[in-house]
């Protein structure tokens, strides 16, 4: 079961703003790393540029949003596409460029509003969404981590001190074997950011871990989250 998806062309003002988070760092995120090549360093960029999504293309559908990146990706626009490349800032120039060309539309869509039913059936499809890419490519992805923290939410973790500290360890190991992938000065800071205990990065692979012991240890998440 794959994770709902709201209208395209309405504007993402309308969409709940956990529902639009959830879109933002899942489904979009994967979608964007796939678009500009994004390597697994870049994730902690990546999350801290997804807000200036909301700030700048508020007005617009995701059909939208994807196009600006689109054009971009494919050099239409006055900046010039880099791969392995995404900030805020990019994010900024994207918007103010893709509006400088785009069309002004004749009305505004009417905005709906979305249910708690709705909103629930959205978080658990996401999870299980999570679930099958992981029972079937053994890997999480990346945007996903939230779907780690619903569940611990929902108290279904059981880890003991001992395999934290284990999860926590292996959490540097994998980050430092992906540093091996880019150049030196990048190497070297990612380096540097994993010996602090708030590093996003870490934390955020700390969590796909916990998540794949978890999916390892249970039949079916469904059955789970009846």
């Amino acid at each position: 079961m794959k994770l709902t998806i709201f209208d395209n062309t309405i504007p993402i003002k309308a969409i709940p703003e956990k529902s639009l988070d959830q879109l933002l760092n899942t489904q979009f995120m994967y979608w964007l790393s796939n678009l500009l090549s994004l390597k697994a360093d870049s994730e902690e960029k990546v999350l801290n540029a997804l807000p200036a999504i909301k700030k700048h293309f508020w007005s617009l559908g995701m059909h939208e949003v994807k196009k600006a990146f689109e054009m971009y990706a494919d050099g239409e626009l006055r900046t010039q596409p880099r791969s392995n490349y995404f900030d805020r800032v990019l994010v900024g120039q994207i918007f103010k460029e893709y509006r400088e060309i785009k069309p002004r539309p004749k009305k505004e869509l009417p905005v709906r509003q979305y249910t708690q039913e709705e909103k629930d059936l959205l978080t658990y499809e996401g999870c299980l969404n999570c679930y099958e890419e992981w029972k079937h490519e053994k890997r999480i992805i990346p945007g996903y981590t939230w779907v780690h923290d619903h569940l611990e939410e929902k108290g279904l973790f059981n880890f003991t001190d001992d395999e934290k500290k284990g999860m926590w360890s292996l959490s540097k190991k994998r980050l430092e074997a992906q540093s091996k992938e880019v150049d030196y000065q990048t190497a070297k800071e990612i380096m540097r950011k994993l010996e602090n205990p708030k590093d996003m990065a870490r934390i955020n692979e700390y969590k796909r871990i916990r998540l794949e012991y978890y999916f390892g240890s249970i039949k079916h998440l469904k059955e789970v989250l009846k």
